[in-house]
């Protein structure tokens, strides 16, 4: 994923850091053009998503579901999610996903030079939490912005 493909694309988006170019690329197998199409699909995203307006999530933020966590042993930030303190009648799934694309996104920003993010969910049950079921829609959500 380095080199004259990263180039490429490093030359059309400028903005990007050799770490998010190389991120693409890894999640598109190297493939320009799908790697292409995500940056577009994600800076749409992000465009519409970002800045966070502090209304739409700070009920998400509020359940301490997502957090930052360091870095795991290959260097990657780890984003730590306890699904315990998920609680669909605080906020959205819409509201946990811009909860959890911002702490990715913030942990990516503590360790510029890292690709990759572990994601740890905790779905044990937490004494006094919510301890909802899965909620699907939020999976979904979550895999198509992250994906």
């Amino acid at each position: 994923p380095d080199g004259p493909t990263a180039l490429t694309l490093a030359q059309k988006y400028p903005e990007l850091s050799r770490a998010d170019i190389v991120r693409f690329l890894v999640a598109r197998k190297g493939n320009l053009k799908a790697a292409d199409e995500m940056i577009e699909k994600c800076q749409s995203w992000r465009r519409s998503s970002f800045p966070l307006k502090k209304n739409e999530v700070s009920a998400a933020f509020g359940t301490k579901c997502f957090f930052p966590y360091g870095q795991a042993k290959d260097g990657s930030p780890i984003v730590y999610m306890r699904g315990g303190l998920y609680d669909a009648n605080i906020a959205t799934p819409q509201q946990y996903v811009l909860a959890a694309a911002y702490t990715i996104d913030y942990s990516l920003r503590q360790y510029p030079d890292q690709v990759n993010v572990t994601v740890i969910v905790h779905t044990v049950n937490i004494p006094g939490g919510p301890n909802q079921a899965a909620d699907n829609n939020f999976i979904k959500l979550f895999i198509q912005v992250t994906n």
